[in-house]
């Protein structure tokens, strides 16, 4: 390798730097060309340094949980687990100030997140194992369309449950929801996680009613007058929640039943929570003999 030779010398602070290549650098080495320096790390957009950083601490708390807050949330350890996820190097330079005024900032904005995302867990396992029942049933009468629907409700209601059950943000979630109820936060904070939890059920709420939508006016049911389908939303999501968080600490009060709701009276297993959405779907459904769209008495 060809050495460049240093072009002046200058004094620092007691330290020795030269010019190479109209470049500062320390110390009395030979010059390292530009060609064999490391490459210097891409600029992170702060928008996407953002969305990075929060992804990190997301993933930090549904595997550590909620402690007194998020206050093992550092980003020393948030650093560390984004390079071990082979992401970039970061300091603190480029986040505290420019992203969040203090630690306690970058925390609570984790909490929130977690708590805007993960209301009622994923809905998508539940309209994977009904939507191929629903296209495949037959529902040219009534009584046929009734079938349909409660077989819907033991599937459904069985895997919304399970899938709630094991999920770590929906535990998360639960720490978070808890710290808003008791006053645990700081003053303020309190009031913003509050927000984020509403948020956070209303998106979920709205998700989860555009599977009852096409469930409905698929087998041509409405929602009862003087009711709601949000009501109807919420009253489920409350049931599956409070059974959910009993089966977590005493997973058989989960048991399932036998019931004979197969063809020919078969006995066919049920999960509490479906046998109890069950009786729901009857106080807040019926036929719809005039064929309105469910979609169009949505409140």
């Amino acid at each position: 390798m060809q050495l460049i030779v240093a072009i002046g010398d200058l004094r620092v602070g007691g330290r020795k730097w030269r010019t190479c290549n109209h470049e500062l650098q320390v110390g009395y080495g030979a010059c390292v060309p530009p060609s064999h320096r490391p490459p210097r790390q891409p600029r992170i957009a702060n928008a996407d340094l953002r969305e990075m950083v929060l992804a990190a601490g997301r993933s930090l708390l549904a595997e550590m949980g909620v402690s007194n807050g998020a206050t093992h949330l550092t980003f020393k350890r948030v650093f560390a687990y984004i390079v071990e996820h082979g992401g970039p190097k970061l300091t603190n330079a480029q986040v505290y100030g420019r992203l969040w005024p203090s630690v306690e900032a970058f925390q609570l904005d984790v909490l929130a997140d977690v708590a805007r995302t993960s209301g009622l867990g994923d809905i998508r396992s539940t309209a994977e194992v009904v939507l191929p029942i629903l296209e495949a049933a037959d529902t040219s009468t009534v009584t046929a369309r009734r079938r349909v629907l409660r077989e819907l409700v033991r599937v459904g209601a069985a895997e919304n449950a399970h899938a709630l059950g094991r999920s770590r943000e929906w535990i998360t979630f639960l720490g978070i929801s808890s710290l808003a109820a008791t006053g645990a936060l700081e003053e303020g904070a309190d009031a913003e996680l509050a927000a984020a939890i509403r948020e956070g059920y209303a998106a979920a709420a709205a998700s989860v009613e555009e599977l009852y939508l096409y469930v409905l006016d698929a087998l041509h049911f409405r929602v009862r007058d003087g009711l709601s389908l949000r009501q109807f939303t919420v009253s489920a999501a409350a049931l599956v929640e409070g059974l959910s968080l009993r089966g977590l600490m005493d997973p058989s009060a989960l048991k399932p039943v036998m019931r004979p709701t197969g063809p020919g009276d078969a006995m066919q297993e049920w999960h509490p929570y479906a046998v109890a959405l069950e009786a729901l779907v009857d106080a807040y459904v019926e036929p719809d003999t005039k064929r309105r769209r469910v979609s169009d008495e949505r409140s």
